[in-house]
């Protein structure tokens, strides 16, 4: 049985709420896809079941394990040394007791920015 609208929107909305990811209309698929496992491995019965479970107890551990089944787990950006290298020499950082200039502010900025996301 297919993903109604109804519970589609939900996932989405709860995805978004709790990651930020946005699933666009037309992706019932991956939902679909994404969560079968979760289904059988939760003993639901149905995709139906789990999405009806999770809206009756939203403040439980399975609101999470949907939305982490539903987010792609991608860190190889975190593993590519070459970004990092660029980083390292396009990005003038200067130390917090040196004199900043509005330019070398930004780009100090940006770089905290980018750590903080790591």
């Amino acid at each position: 049985m297919a993903i109604t609208h109804h519970e589609f929107d939900y996932i989405r909305r709860l995805v978004r709420k709790r990651s930020a990811v946005v699933l666009e209309p037309g992706k019932e698929y991956l939902v679909e896809s994404r969560l079968s496992m979760l289904v059988s491995r939760k003993g639901f019965a149905t995709l139906h079941h789990l999405i009806k479970g999770v809206a009756t107890d939203p403040s439980s551990d399975l609101e999470r394990k949907v939305v982490e089944a539903m987010i792609t787990d991608e860190t190889s950006f975190f593993r590519d040394l070459k970004a990092f290298e660029i980083l390292r020499t396009s990005v003038s950082v200067s130390h917090p007791s040196e004199p900043r200039d509005s330019c070398l502010g930004a780009s100090s900025r940006l770089l905290g920015a980018i750590a903080t996301s790591c």
